[in-house]
């Protein structure tokens, strides 16, 4: 019978190059997981009207010009308009781990392992449930101190699928009042911190 190979001993000072105790393979990065998710970022992308395009700062822009820079870490969101508006694009295209990096720690949705946060964001079910048709958001309303926020708005979706809630092709408005918070270090920046559903009662608010 053929003879077992004995495991190589490690020198001394010497490491192994797994990073799972020795034993398999290497567990799998945020990459690894990401790569596994659909987006819906068209390829051309860059030139199409951004999705959050509903300001008229912001009407007619391009993605690239909107919100990729958000997207990409290029800038932080200046505003606690800027994080609904790059959040809103983020859900349309389904970006999960945008929408996790710009997640307060105070929120009820918060995870502290990133992995574990855009794996749940990802099976909630507002990516594959709802088509984003639009958003309307209404003035923002920032403290004196400047580090909390609020906005009311609208988003306007349409149902992908039937449900025991909705037929499929139905669509459905929701109001809600969120509420963003301006802390960190070493550089502060504006995050969602909690929102409040007021879809069964009419919001009233001046379009910024």
């Amino acid at each position: 019978a053929a003879s077992k190979k004995s495991p190589k001993r490690l020198k001394k000072g010497q490491t192994s190059a797994s990073t799972n105790r020795g034993f398999g393979k290497a567990p799998p990065t945020i990459d690894d997981i990401l790569a596994t998710f659909q987006i819906r970022i068209p390829s051309n992308c860059n030139e199409l009207p951004c999705p959050c395009g509903c300001t008229p700062a912001t009407i007619g822009l391009t993605y690239k010009d909107c919100c990729l820079p958000y997207h990409t870490g290029e800038k932080l969101p200046e505003s606690p308009l800027a994080v609904l508006r790059s959040r809103y694009t983020a859900f349309v295209w389904r970006l999960p781990l945008y929408i996790a990096e710009t997640t307060h720690e105070s929120c009820s949705e918060y995870m502290a392992d990133p992995m574990k946060h855009i794996k749940d964001i990802d099976k909630v079910g507002m990516f594959d449930d709802f088509e984003f048709l639009s958003l309307d958001p209404g003035i923002e309303d920032v403290n004196d101190d400047g580090d909390e926020g609020f906005v009311d708005f609208k988003v306007n979706l349409r149902a992908r699928t039937d449900t025991t809630a909705h037929d499929k092709g139905a669509t459905i408005e929701i109001a809600e009042r969120s509420r963003f918070v301006r802390d960190g270090a070493p550089v502060l920046r504006w995050r969602y911190a909690e929102g409040v559903d007021y879809s069964k009662r009419e919001l009233e608010y001046e379009i910024k």
